[in-house]
């Protein structure tokens, strides 16, 4: 892998990780989260191990935002024999993240919706061209909950890469009082994996962009599970 789109990501416009105290902090968080991931059991279905050995084109996983903090185990399901990339706001918050990914040996791209979003997506487009997979958060980073933006749609229509559900259930997990309740496994708990390409006919058959975003939008809903109330939801339901 060339670093090509690393240089590029970290053109004008792109808040990094500079002062050692903020090097320090990452380094220091990625450390307490590689002890967290360490005690979770990893369960991948079999259908998401296929996708790593069948080597013949790259995949684009797709995961919902309140599901983030369980995207960098893919590295470790894949047998760290391929690079996977995804996109980090180019905030100073997204710095922080970065490096953090970093030290959890992801590749990053720094975009967003309403920051360098062309240009991010012209590195995702080389990270797949370059035989990697890429990770991304349909809904994220704002929301709403579970509503694809138009900008993902756009890409994942226009490359030949194998788009991806991927849904991940922890057996025992808390949600965080967010706006799309974020999933925190518990230490010790299983994640079970599973993964579900879609129909590449969805590509040719959709009228437009927007079509295909819906398209995408329904299959995903319909195969995810939310054994876990959102806190806020269990929150308007004590309101009397």
């Amino acid at each position: 892998m060339n670093n090509d789109i690393t240089l590029q990501s970290a053109g004008a416009g792109v808040h990094r990780m500079t002062s050692l105290r903020g090097k320090l902090a990452a380094w220091a968080l990625a450390v307490v989260v590689r002890l967290w991931y360490a005690t979770l059991r990893v369960k991948p279905s079999e259908r998401l191990r296929a996708m790593y050995t069948d080597v013949s084109r790259p995949n684009i996983f797709l995961l919902w935002h309140n599901r983030i903090l369980m995207g960098p185990l893919l590295y470790f399901i894949s047998r760290r024999n391929r690079k996977i990339y995804t996109m980090i706001s180019a905030s100073k918050d997204g710095a922080l993240a970065t490096a953090v990914l970093g030290y959890l040996k992801m590749g990053v791209v720094r975009g967003s919706s309403s920051r360098r979003s062309v240009q991010a997506m012209r590195e995702l487009m080389a990270a797949l061209n370059n035989d990697t997979d890429i990770v991304m958060t349909p809904d994220g980073p704002r929301g709403p909950m579970y509503e694809m933006s138009p900008g993902v749609s756009l890409l994942l229509r226009h490359t030949n890469a194998r788009v991806v559900f991927l849904m991940c259930k922890p057996r025992r997990a808390r949600r965080i009082n967010s706006w799309d309740g974020m999933y925190l496994p518990c230490p010790f708990t299983t994640v079970e994996f599973d993964a579900v390409p879609a129909d590449d006919d969805l590509r040719t058959g959709a009228d437009d962009d927007y079509t295909f975003r819906d398209t995408l939008q329904k299959h995903y809903r319909g195969l995810t599970v939310d054994d876990i109330p959102h806190p806020r939801q269990r929150r308007d339901e004590k309101t009397p």
